[in-house]
């Protein structure tokens, strides 16, 4: 008899301790884990796996020869490299040297071939030049509207999700989709200057940083959604319509220097400046501390830079605002959390239908100089919008531009770079950019 009860306690033990642990396993692989390190095989924060598979499932088609030209130096290999534990920069070490050495990561050494061709002298005046060449322009522009028609056929499962921010102008003949950190303050200004001088005025004498400015909700009476605004649908019709895109991973690097970097923006300072501090920065202090210490920073972050008083004790302050690591980490949490992401980071194939409406013609924030004169010369309009079209500062380098990203991008690891690749790869395809940094193996299944 007493070993049948043994054998029954042992067995109900065992049911018990089974239990527990898988309660242990299922709540312990969605709990946030904090960390700043590099390391390929860690994370800031613990993503489900529910959620790691749909970021998977959106890379399944992402083949780099369908719509990238890859760098004639890049050395195809099977081997993953890890990720350094640490990525400190010394006189001995270049910190970016883990990134473009890695065999798991292909690089390009340059964001797109359609740049600004060679033909183009940069040191002169930009203006005769684009007259002189205007069929060529019209050329590249076709294949820019061909490209997204091939793309929207077999891309189609993943394009329907988007929504289109059309604003449409009546009288001028376009209708515009704003896409953040590509131009749009310009096309902004030139809008409300034309359609709400009252309102363009008011902030031009503000003077800076507010003026010259005109916010997006400003021309908001101009969005066009036919449901609620079919007053709107005969101008939409007829309109030109158009858009500027940027390479995704420029776009991101603009965002965080105008809004996240040393806290010079406070924009974000109240919502996403504050969030990024309590989730990825980690502080191991009282709570009722943290909090005095994320008030004081947040005071800090709303005054000018010279008007600040750092303290060396705050670990909210040291460095004032995000790091772009910070940054990147909360841009990709935002998607995680599958809501419709800031309009500062939003895909552009997210924001602008583009495999509904049928766009007339597509700008690239790389050629806006050109671009805004092909766009305005092909609407007969050039003479009357002189202050768009004449703008004749000189483009930047494609390897100066290189540079820059791999100086932000050699700060993340190569689970963030696969989650960018995997968010941004529709604008990548559609819009002719080289992903820069493509992570050929998924490092989430390293564990």
């Amino acid at each position: 008899m007493k070993p049948c009860r043994s054998k029954l306690s042992f067995i109900l033990i065992a049911l018990v301790g089974f239990t527990f642990l898988n309660f242990f396993l299922a709540t312990s692989e969605q709990a946030p884990v904090h960390t700043s390190n590099h390391s390929s095989n860690s994370t800031s924060k613990a993503i489900p796996r529910q959620q790691i598979q749909h970021f998977t499932d959106l890379l399944t088609d992402f083949n780099e020869d369908d719509h990238v030209t890859k760098s004639s130096n890049v050395e195809e290999t099977s081997e993953v490299e890890n990720v350094p534990q640490s990525i400190v920069e010394t006189k001995e070490a270049d910190p970016s040297a883990w990134l473009i050495d890695n065999p798991n990561i292909i690089t390009w050494n340059k964001i797109s071939d359609d740049v600004m061709p060679d033909y183009f002298d940069m040191s002169r005046d930009l203006l005769p030049q684009f007259e002189q060449h205007l069929e060529e322009t019209k050329m590249i522009m076709e294949a820019r509207l061909q490209r997204v028609k091939e793309q929207c056929v077999t891309k189609s499962q993943y394009l329907k999700r988007a929504q289109d921010f059309l604003f449409v102008f009546p009288g001028s003949g376009m209708a515009w989709c704003p896409t953040f950190k590509a131009g749009s303050t310009n096309w902004k200004q030139f809008f409300c200057k034309q359609y709400e001088p009252e309102i363009y005025y008011k902030y031009q004498r503000l003077g800076p940083p507010r003026g010259p400015y005109c916010p997006l909700g400003d021309l908001f009476k101009y969005h066009y959604a036919p449901k609620s605004k079919p007053e709107l649908a005969p101008a939409a019709a007829a309109a030109f319509k158009f858009l500027t895109v940027r390479h995704p991973y420029q776009r991101l690097i603009s965002v965080y220097t105008n809004k996240f970097k040393n806290c010079e923006s406070d924009m974000f300072t109240d919502t996403a400046m504050l969030s990024i501090f309590q989730i990825y920065r980690a502080v191991k202090l009282p709570t009722s501390q943290k909090a005095e210490f994320l008030e004081a920073a947040r005071l800090e972050c709303h005054k000018p830079v010279s008007e600040r008083i750092i303290d060396p004790e705050n670990p909210y302050m040291n460095p004032m605002g995000a790091t772009f690591q910070e940054m990147i980490q909360y841009v990709v949490g935002n998607f995680h959390s599958r809501k419709f992401p800031d309009f500062h980071w939003v895909p552009i194939t997210r924001g602008c239908d583009m495999c509904i409406t049928e766009y007339n013609l597509i700008e690239k924030f790389e050629t806006m100089e050109r671009d805004h004169h092909f766009l305005l010369t092909t609407l007969g309009q050039i003479s009357k919008y002189p202050d768009i079209a004449g703008a004749h500062s000189n483009q930047s380098g494609a390897g100066m531009t290189i540079e820059k990203m791999i100086k932000y991008f050699s700060q993340l690891n190569e689970r963030l770079l696969w989650d960018l690749q995997a968010i941004y790869k529709d604008d990548m395809a559609l819009f002719g950019y080289n992903p820069v940094f493509r992570v050929k193996k998924n490092p989430y299944n390293n564990d």
